[in-house]
């Protein structure tokens, strides 16, 4: 395509073109859909501000002298709009494209019937299936492998004589308020629609320390419904549409991933960054398991910031709290982490997330000095880290050294293990090196090194050692795929920031990470809540996904 044959790309969601001037491709007026604005040479988002999240039309615009009103619609399904399409290399199906200099009168189809009429006569005359019906049914396909799970049912027939059960119940969650969202006792996972209890009594509303999901529930104990008549029944229309589904056997592995120097030149001023941190979230952070004992209570309500400092630099502990920003004390460190989160794909919350989630606290701080670091555990979801090195004031004769003011080359060490290893890596703990409590929490030390690495080479997967060690620089950010166990020790002196985020289409994904590692490794005590809600956004996604069908 030559430079002199430029076109222009516009949202179609609800016929903003009736706002847009197609001879200078500018905004005349306020865009319905809050979409972007791309040409051929660059992309500029118009005054509307941020994309739409909102459904949109699947047409292309053509230009037509002969049509009525100037231009005619073609499907995105058809031959001639997939070819379109990929000529273009835009994979955004709610763009219409406009020669530029062509001048056009903005206008509508007769009718929402009437076009909806020419587009499905279009879509007839190819026996290629919609590519968005295709995108429909891999979604649905998805949703209902996780309900199974969720269900703990065999497969799609098994999960509906289940949902058919719990409609003969009472919804345990109009008898307490606080079961709105609640988590497993045991392995504190998210529920939703069902859960399990011990001897329940009627009389007696139930308790959320009393529930259990569906991995860690036995025999003795019986169903609580969780979820509204219409919720149920939207299940139903969704399950009913794919009879056949089935739990998945094993995690879909995507393979852990650093990505180098995204931002290595940027040092954290630790005072400057905790004077950016909310107060509550600092305060939170004290009440951690392993720092709790080390604060006084007087001193963390008054002065939160220089109790934070005497903790990472005095007394060399290992401090996490959620990123969670005080309006009131700007900070430019906060403002550049800010900025760096805000450039990776996931930070933004998706659509069925919203009300579930709390986005702050899906973003962590960790510092600490070197040695100190996070042993075994899982994400239910997936995550990013990137690591800074912390700018330090030089004393005495170093003041003049010139190293004193120059980045360590590394700053942290990774250790992952392979999804479908966890279990026999747990006995390799427990045997081979002499940890009764297995995985969970287990630090590695210079003398398991070696017999970690002898361990993944012996267990290949896919002709790969299933342990990966990984070692993150200044500004290298390292993706945590789902279902990999991992352990972080620092090399020196660090701030990590770290955002976990949920892709609905991998939400199979992670339900059977939370059935075959999460529930069964990781419970106790100590075990976090499932703060991503995992259970619950899968139950807002079927929801929606009936709304599609219907």
């Amino acid at each position: 395509m030559s430079s002199d044959d430029r076109r222009f790309l516009f949202c179609t969601y609800e016929h903003c073109h009736d706002g847009l001037d197609f001879k200078s491709g500018c905004w005349r007026k306020w865009c319905r859909s809050r979409a972007k604005f791309y040409s051929l040479h660059g992309s500029h988002r118009h005054k509307c501000g941020a994309p739409s999240r909102g459904s949109t039309y699947s047409y292309i615009l053509f230009p037509d002298a002969e049509a009525e009103g100037g231009f005619r619609f073609v499907s995105k399904s058809t031959a001639e709009g997939i070819a379109v399409r990929q000529e273009l290399g835009w994979g955004r199906t709610d763009l219409v494209w406009v020669p530029a200099g062509t001048q056009l009168v903005p206008s509508v189809p007769a009718s929402k019937a009437a076009g909806k009429r020419q587009r499905e006569a279009e879509e007839e005359q190819y026996s290629q299936p919609p590519l968005k019906k295709q995108a429909v049914d891999a979604a649905i396909d998805n949703l209902c492998s996780a309900g199974c799970v969720l269900l703990n049912a065999v497969d799609g027939a098994a999960a509906i004589q289940t949902l058919e059960q719990l409609q003969g119940m009472q919804n345990a969650a109009l008898r307490n308020t606080e079961l709105s969202i609640c988590y497993c006792s045991r392995c504190r996972a998210s529920l939703a629609v069902v859960a399990f209890q011990e001897l329940p009594d009627s009389d007696v509303p139930v308790q959320p320390e009393e529930l259990f999901c569906s991995q860690c529930c036995n025999d003795s104990m019986t169903m609580v419904r969780l979820a509204t008549t219409e919720q149920l029944q939207d299940w139903l229309t969704v399950l009913h549409s794919k009879p056949s589904c089935k739990q998945p056997r094993v995690v879909q592995v995507i393979w852990p991933t650093v990505i180098h120097s995204v931002k290595p030149s940027l040092q954290v001023d630790l005072q400057d960054l905790l004077r950016g941190i909310s107060h509550a979230s600092l305060q939170a952070g004290f009440g951690e398991s392993d720092i709790r004992d080390h604060v006084h209570d007087d001193q963390a309500h008054s002065k939160p910031v220089a109790t934070a400092l005497e903790l990472v630099q005095k007394r060399g502990l290992y401090f996490r709290f959620n990123f969670q920003i005080n309006p009131s004390s700007p900070s430019h460190t906060c403002a550049a982490l800010l900025q760096v989160k805000g450039l990776r794909p996931g930070n933004e919350v998706c659509e069925e997330a919203h009300n579930l989630l709390d986005p702050m606290r899906t973003s962590l701080l960790l510092l600490g000095k070197a040695k100190l670091g996070t042993g075994f555990h899982v994400d239910r979801t997936q995550a990013e880290y990137i690591a800074f090195s912390v700018a330090t004031k030089p004393q005495g004769k170093a003041k003049t050294s010139k190293a004193s003011s120059q980045q360590p080359s590394m700053l942290a060490r990774w250790w992952f293990v392979h999804p479908y290893m966890t279990a026999l890596f747990d006995q390799f703990v427990t045997n081979d090196l002499g940890r009764p409590e297995g995985i969970a929490g287990f630090k590695p030390n210079v003398e398991h090194f070696d017999a970690m690495y002898a361990f993944g080479d012996r267990h290949m997967v896919d002709g790969r050692s299933s342990v990966l060690a990984i070692l993150q620089g200044p500004g290298d950010i390292v993706q945590v795929p789902p279902g990999w166990i991992y352990a972080v020790t620092n090399l020196e002196f660090c701030c990590k920031l770290a955002w976990d985020y949920i892709n609905t289409s991998h939400l199979s994904t992670y339900m059977v990470v939370r059935r075959d590692v999460a529930s069964k490794f990781f419970v106790g005590e100590n075990t976090a809540d499932d703060y991503m809600a995992v259970a619950p956004i899968l139950n807002a996604a079927i929801i929606r996904a009936c709304r599609q069908l219907q």
